[in-house]
């Protein structure tokens, strides 16, 4: 069982660092980062669906913040299967320190929890789950899992950003994690 774990979080890691197939959804200004420094922060509710897999969830976020949407392919001669749907917010350039919303379709998502701290999390909605932390190297990465995987799709999160940014951006991350409805 936990070797399939690992499998798993390695291949949605993958799938969140490959980027599947991707589009971009507009924001404010696509080639600015998003910054913390701004005092006043625009918030807006951000809506997914995906159509293919019948997912759709919102979740408030910073205006500012820039979106990138994965949605789920099958796979075919060209390009891997990809068992997640979702949202990412980059915070580099390097798209190595990112914030991701997503939702497992074709297999339940997991973590190994010898690796991780771990307590229950819920969000505004009533959604029930937990919440994983791992720091490592000045490298902080988090899981948000909701409901147990015996119903597909499953909403999970995925944090993973250095310190500093982590520091910068905890409190909006943790609002949007609140703040996501399945609808």
């Amino acid at each position: 069982m936990k070797k399939i774990r690992m499998i798993l979080l390695g291949l949605s890691l993958a799938v969140v660092f490959a980027g599947c197939t991707q589009s971009q959804a507009p924001a404010s200004d696509p080639t600015t980062m998003p910054t913390a420094e701004s005092e006043e922060k625009r918030l807006t509710t951000y809506t997914f669906e995906d159509e293919a897999s019948g997912v759709r969830f919102t979740a408030e976020v910073p205006e500012a913040w820039k979106k990138t949407e994965i949605f789920s392919h099958s796979g075919d001669e060209n390009q891997e299967a990809s068992p997640t749907t979702g949202v990412q917010f980059l915070f580099s350039d390097d798209g190595n320190q990112l914030f991701s919303i997503m939702a497992a379709v074709d297999a339940p998502f997991g973590v190994d929890d010898s690796l991780f701290d771990s307590q229950p999390y819920h969000t505004e909605a009533g959604l029930e789950g937990l919440r994983y932390t791992s720091e490592s190297n000045g490298q902080i990465i988090e899981y948000f899992i909701f409901g147990s995987g015996e119903t597909l799709p499953q909403m999970f999160a995925v944090v993973i950003l250095n310190a500093d940014n982590y520091a910068l951006y905890q409190a909006d991350i943790e609002h949007a994690v609140k703040s996501l409805k399945i609808v």
